[in-house]
């Protein structure tokens, strides 16, 4: 079955591909120190995403994140699979990871003191 994207969809992860292969690939060895991304580089590339519209893009939209579905969420992390910067997905350079299932779910006073503390970070 051929499935073609939609243009958005094209353009968002032409951009990706872009600041993967310009931004990451190049640094992606010298990313972490054991364990743990060096919190500069950290810094430096959520600073990036968050300037090319890539930041929190598992939070649902009335939570101030992109709020994406799923095809354009596994775009994400296709292109982000392609370098060895990101060994796992959490924690990573796109923001909280918040499941919009989650959040469906909890009760106002849950929200107050869980989802809002780590969506502020």
């Amino acid at each position: 079955m051929e499935y073609e994207l939609p243009e958005e969809l094209r353009m968002m992860k032409d951009t990706l591909r872009r600041f993967i292969d310009n931004e990451v690939i190049p640094i992606e060895r010298d990313a972490y120190d054991g364990h743990e991304m060096v919190p500069e580089i950290r810094e430096k590339l959520q600073n990036r995403a968050k300037e090319l519209g890539f930041w929190m893009i598992d939070v649902p939209e009335e939570y101030g994140g992109m709020g994406l579905r799923l095809l354009p969420r596994v775009l994400v992390w296709e292109e982000a699979g392609r370098t060895i910067a990101f060994p796992r997905r959490k924690p990573w350079i796109f923001g909280h990871d918040v499941s919009p299932i989650l959040v469906a779910f909890l009760r106002d006073d849950q929200k107050d003191k869980y989802l809002w503390p780590i969506i502020r970070g």
